[in-house]
């Protein structure tokens, strides 16, 4: 017994004996518990102890124990179901428990070959798993992804029940994982993908702030089905420690085209997939990032440099509008992110530049680079594009309609081709609601380019040759500015078709992103008039193709500015036309711009916009200096409203006049100033004003002469619907001797009739009407004239300076010889007249009394006539047609009851007093003129103050000596005059006149131009026996060789002027009678 227990029972008896007694046993109890107690605590350690002296002999062999303990989680609905360990061992090393598994598997399919753990032996005590080290080989591990897009490794509960047992992988020195598989199956697409892990070693590192790895990686992966299974990406791993204390990985991959790891099923399965089907060429990726301290406990990248290898292929860039597939031959990207700091900062990825070479025989090479900002849902993204070199014709296959869309679309559909020289491109892109609410927000750059194609307003044809910059100005307008170019004008007029030359230009072109662009043109054009009118009658443009001009054969040259702006759609409204144009024309000529005449060496400032245009300046219209302006109202309006209005101010000179060939008998002198105003409605109707001042003109008609210097002017008024004359009113003339009233009638577009109501012309006063020929298309009539009045004085028309043999010349003011007077043609047309005049002036103070005339013609030829004279001696004239109606051999009769009378009248001589008047004759052509061929008798008829010679021969004569007293009186019975009338020169033949006492005969020309006599003749004395010998038949011509003479008869000549001959008589030939008076004094 031990002394402490001596000790107590020494103690104990000491006492009462009954306390002794009932102590005992408790003692005894409480002796006996510790003692249990201890040998609990003893055992476990005996037994451990006893187990790790086995192990240290070698692993044991666990396998039912493992099965025992895992039955309930193998039986159970976990993910561990069906749990299966074909053996099981335990081993000991180095203080570290050791537990070997071959042959695991699950009821769900997922096995290992051999697993091999490192645990820490103490806490498992506690339920509390370190893990040291693991080791997998041969391991499949079948995961399940359910239609809720839950993973897990049982099919049924996709999850699993989480796992009671906690394990501590804070101690963990290595993972390995060689030779294994990670298979995941989608139970909607029935999709599968593998990811063949060949070696996957992990050694951690730990640092104060948080907890990394390192090691390698050489693994595969690859989607697809079993029936269609897809391509392998291989990938390759390595990380190791880093100077600074991180850890530096570095992962890449085999090339691979992601469009074939997109299947499908495995698109349906992952929509987020989806964006690799665009990649259809081969890439490999190169991942260079340096672990360090992170958010929590384990390290994260601070930064990652990603390098994309690219081979030959397309991208696919998709849009809402449209697709479009770009060709790579070959690249390199280099991408650099940077993580934030902290876990709400924004991460932020640089893309350095990098070369990207497009495919195509002109395809470009690109140097991209950009960065990015990614910040929650708010991310901003900038990409700069920079290419030395490109072509405009096949930039469609490297512009993505999705970067930049309304430019992409205008640029690459109207500028067909050129050459790009330094391009620049910067765009950004930004969204604050996540990648769907992604915009561009930013476009800039541009391109220095040459030769460019431009369709800038399609179908107008193209501009060539242009050399200039595109600059893109924000995300939504596209500027262009050039130096030159070439607006080739097919069809006007020249063999291959006009051109324009192209200055300074500059196009803006806006709302590039909206579904319509709109576009604001500004240029400097040159070139040919014709080429512009062409250009601008183009039905795209609006403008004279709608209004067109009233002029033709525009020539001439131009320069100007152009202000366009208009949406750029197929069919453009009038009311979206915003037109500015603005030229000079200089050597402008425009056809049939004034009653036919036409405007040249014009220098004309215009203006046309999309509401009108208007025009100023002055040139040639018909050979004389004009001012013009001209207006046209392109507006809608109402019937009213005028729509194009003209002003016309011409210096009309007599060069014009007679260059024109309105004036070749030079009747016209000096300068008029004509005025023309054109209103045209929109309701057709057309109002055209002339006014013309003649004070500075000198004008000669058949009726009238006006000096230069004497006011006068002339006016009308036509009117015109839809371009066809409709009437012509207002007709005045007022001036020194010159007033005019008058109108005309307008027949379906023609003028019909010219209504005189009343003219006053130097001293002819009256009224009439012309009425003129049928319009062409209708049954031929002739143009009349009709004209009545009080007074026809036709003085002026009788005194006109007529051409002699040689005409006279008409000289300028420097005495230069320009023309020669002539007659004004007459046309070559059927014509009539009827005149009634109460009074017909020939000279200041002589006339004819109540005169009727009516003539018939065709040009200058006269085919009938008839004039009747009431005063002062009643005379009947007639022309009528020849035999057979010719025209060019007519009858012409004359009937005066009075010749003395008539004489008297027309001032020739007033010393004759009675005598008939009979005159019978042809009128026929002679070369250019006329011939008149007659004979001219008068019956008895008294001369008074007859010449001495005459009054001498028939004093001597018997009848003169019966007559007692000499009177100056001399009767004639009769007088025949033969002659022919040839223009200007009247050829007497065998003319005689006679009486009872005395006789005569003459022969020889009369000029009537030059007003002289050249006249021979007889003076025959006792005529009634004197012409009998005459008179025999058969020697009648040897007694008297002149017709009408005498066998005795005395010679003389008459010559010089009409009004003051000088006569000479002969009285010696009375001594040669008959032929012998011919042959000695003739």
């Amino acid at each position: 017994m031990s002394a402490p227990r001596q000790a107590g029972e020494a103690a104990a008896g000491a006492g009462p004996q009954g306390s002794a007694r009932k102590s005992r046993p408790a003692w005894r109890i409480g002796h006996r518990l510790a003692v249990l107690a201890l040998g609990l605590c003893i055992l476990p350690l005996l037994l451990i102890g006893a187990l790790a002296l086995r192990l240290c002999f070698g692993a044991i062999d666990v396998t039912d124990p493992a099965r025992r303990i895992t039955a309930s989680a193998a039986s159970g609905p976990g993910p561990l179901h069906g749990l299966a360990l074909q053996h099981v061992r335990l081993a000991w090393r180095d203080r570290e428990v050791g537990i070997l598994v071959d042959g695991i598997a699950l009821a769900s399919g997922s096995h290992a070959d051999h697993v091999e753990l490192a645990l820490r032996p103490w806490p498992l005590l506690r339920r509390h798993v370190v893990l040291l080290q693991a080791t997998v080989t041969g391991a499949t591990l079948l995961l399940w992804r359910d239609r809720d897009g839950r993973i897990g490794l049982s099919r049924a509960q996709p999850g699993g029940a989480p796992d009671r047992t906690a394990i501590d992988l804070h101690a963990l020195r290595t993972l390995r994982v060689r030779q294994s598989d990670v298979m995941l199956t989608d139970e909607a697409s029935g999709t599968g993908c593998r990811a063949a892990i060949d070696d996957l070693a992990l050694t951690p590192l730990r640092r104060p702030a948080a907890t990394g790895a390192a090691g390698r990686l050489e693994a595969s992966l690859s989607c697809g089905t079993s029936a269609a299974p897809g391509p392998t990406l291989r990938v390759h791993g390595s990380g190791r420690e880093a100077p600074d204390g991180g850890i530096a990985w570095r992962v890449r991959t085999d090339p691979v085209v992601p469009a074939a790891l997109a299947s499908p099923a495995l698109v349906g399965a992952f929509p987020v997939l989806g964006e690799l089907g665009n990649v259809r060429l081969p890439v490999a990726l190169a991942l260079d990032s340096t672990l360090s301290g992170g958010f929590g406990a384990y390290m994260i990248p601070r930064a990652v440099h990603l390098t994309a290898t690219l081979g030959a292929g397309t991208v696919l860039l998709p849009d809402k509008a449209q697709s479009d597939t770009v060709p790579i031959a070959s690249g390199r990207l280099v991408l650099d992110v940077a993580l934030p700091d902290d876990p709400s900062g924004p991460l932020r990825a640089g893309l350095s530049p990098s070369q990207l070479q497009l495919a195509g025989p002109d395809a470009p090479d690109l140097t991209l680079s950009g960065r990015g900002t990614l910040h929650g849902s708010s991310m901003r993204f900038g990409l700069v594009v920079d290419a030395p070199l490109l072509s405009f014709a096949g930039l469609q296959a490297y512009w993505p309609h999705a970067v930049a869309g309304g430019a992409q679309g205008w640029v690459t559909a109207n500028i067909t081709a050129g050459t790009a020289r330094r391009f620049h491109l910067d765009l950004g892109m930004a969204s604050e609601a996540g990648p769907d609410a992604l915009r561009l927000d930013r476009l800039r750059g541009g391109v220095e380019a040459e030769g460019m194609v431009v369709h800038w307003l399609r179908p107008v044809p193209p501009l060539h040759d242009l050399d200039g910059r595109l600059v893109f100005d924000g995300i939504d307008a596209l500027h262009i500015v050039t130096q030159h170019g070439i607006e080739d004008v097919p069809g006007s007029g020249a063999r291959n078709g006009g051109a324009i030359a192209l200055g300074a230009a500059s196009m803006r072109i806006t709302g590039l992103s909206a579904p319509r662009q709109d576009a604001q043109i500004e240029a400097s054009l040159s070139g040919g008039v014709a080429d512009l009118m062409v250009l601008l009658a183009n039905p795209r443009l609006r403008l004279l193709s709608r209004h067109p001009v009233p002029f033709t054969a525009p020539s001439g040259h131009f320069t100007g500015h152009l202000r366009l702006a208009l949406p750029l759609l197929e069919n453009v409204s009038a009311d979206a036309l915003k037109v500015q144009a603005d030229a000079r024309l200089t050597s402008l000529h425009l056809g049939d711009v004034a009653v036919g005449r036409d405007l040249d060496q014009a220098d004309v400032t215009l203006t046309a916009t999309q509401e009108g245009l208007s025009a100023q300046g002055d040139g040639l219209i018909g050979g004389m200096p004009s001012g013009m302006s001209y207006g046209t109202d392109f507006r809608a309006g109402p019937p009213g409203q005028h729509t194009e209005t003209a002003h016309v101010t011409s210096h009309v000179s007599d060069a014009a006049m007679q260059q024109e060939g309105l004036d070749d008998a030079h009747r016209f002198s000096g300068e008029a100033l004509l005025d023309v105003r054109y209103v045209h409605d929109r309701s057709g109707a057309a109002r055209i004003a002339l006014s013309l001042d003649l004070t500075q003109a000198g004008l000669e008609t058949p009726l009238w002469r006006k000096q230069p210097g004497t006011p006068a002017t002339a006016s009308g008024v036509f009117g015109l619907q839809d371009q066809h004359l409709v009437s012509i009113e207002s007709l005045h003339a007022d001036g020194d001797q010159l007033a005019l009233d008058g109108r005309a009638e307008v027949q379906q577009g023609h003028a019909r009739t010219i209504v005189i109501d009343r003219f006053r012309l130097g001293r002819s006063r009256g009224s009439g009407r012309i009425v003129l020929p049928s319009p062409p298309g209708q049954p031929v009539t002739p143009l009349r004239l009709s004209l009545h009045g009080p007074v026809l004085d036709v003085l002026p028309y009788l005194s006109q300076a007529a051409p002699a043999e040689e005409p006279a010349a008409v000289r300028d003011g420097k005495g230069a010889v320009t023309a020669a007077p002539a007659r004004a043609p007459v046309p070559d047309a059927a014509w009539q007249a009827d005149l009634a005049f109460r009074k017909v002036l020939f000279s200041p103070t002589r006339g004819f009394d109540s005169v009727t005339l009516h003539a018939e013609a065709h040009g200058s030829v006269v085919s009938a006539a008839r004039l009747r004279v009431a005063g002062p001696t009643p005379i009947a004239a007639t022309l009528s047609p020849g035999q057979g109606g010719r025209s060019d051999m007519r009858r012409l009769r004359v009937h005066a009851d009075d010749t003395g009378a008539l004489l008297r009248a027309i001032g020739v001589v007033d010393t004759v007093e009675g005598g008939v008047l009979q005159l019978d004759g042809a009128l026929g052509s002679a070369g250019e003129g006329l011939r008149l061929r007659a004979t001219a008798s008068i019956g008895p008829f008294t001369v008074h103050d007859a010449p001495l010679a005459a009054r001498m021969a028939r004093d001597l004569s018997v009848y003169g000596f019966l007559l007692g007293a000499p009177s100056r009186q001399l009767v004639v019975t009769r007088f025949e005059a033969p002659f022919v009338l040839t223009g200007d020169t009247l050829l007497l033949t065998d003319a005689h006149a006679s009486n009872d006492a005395l006789g005569a005969t003459l022969r020889g020309p009369v000029h009537l131009a030059r007003e002289t006599l050249d006249l021979k003749g007889t003076i025959v004395p006792s005529y009634l026996f004197n012409a009998l010998p005459g008179r025999l038949p058969g020697v009648g011509a040897v007694f008297s060789p002149e017709k009408g003479g005498g066998l005795l008869a005395a010679t003389l000549t008459i010559k010089g002027p009409i009004d003051h001959p000088l006569l000479r008589v002969n009285p010696l030939a009375l001594l040669a009678p008959g032929i012998l008076r011919r042959l000695l004094f003739n």
